[in-house]
């Protein structure tokens, strides 16, 4: 479905996260690919998630309901709009207006 369109990383890490991820993607009905951005070969256990550019708020939608019902399962409130790093990519900063994080765009507030 993805052969020959142009990628982008929507996240890295390890490995079996990564494919964990990939999986629940796929059943959400957003077309992924585990590999190296580029096409290029990887070392180690690391690598990422590509997506279709536009399919990137998918991906930080899905990751951010996992964020906030880890957050429900732990007792916590959510993240002030000022966020301290975003769980999906590791940004800092302000997030946007509509709550996102500036880098990545998952949606934190």
């Amino acid at each position: 479905m993805l052969d020959g369109l142009p990628l982008v990383a929507a996240m890295g890490g390890k490995l079996d996260d990564i494919k964990a991820i990939r999986t629940r993607c796929l059943a959400a009905g957003i077309p992924v690919l585990v590999g190296c951005p580029g096409g290029g070969g990887g070392l180690g256990t690391k690598t990422h998630l590509l997506v279709e550019e536009d399919d990137v708020p998918a991906v930080a939608a899905l990751l951010s309901a996992d964020w906030h019902d880890s957050l429900a399962r732990e007792g916590l409130a959510p993240a002030t709009r000022d966020v301290s790093a975003c769980p999906a990519c590791g940004a800092t900063g302000e997030l946007t207006a509509d709550g996102e994080c500036p880098d990545c765009g998952l949606v934190l507030g």
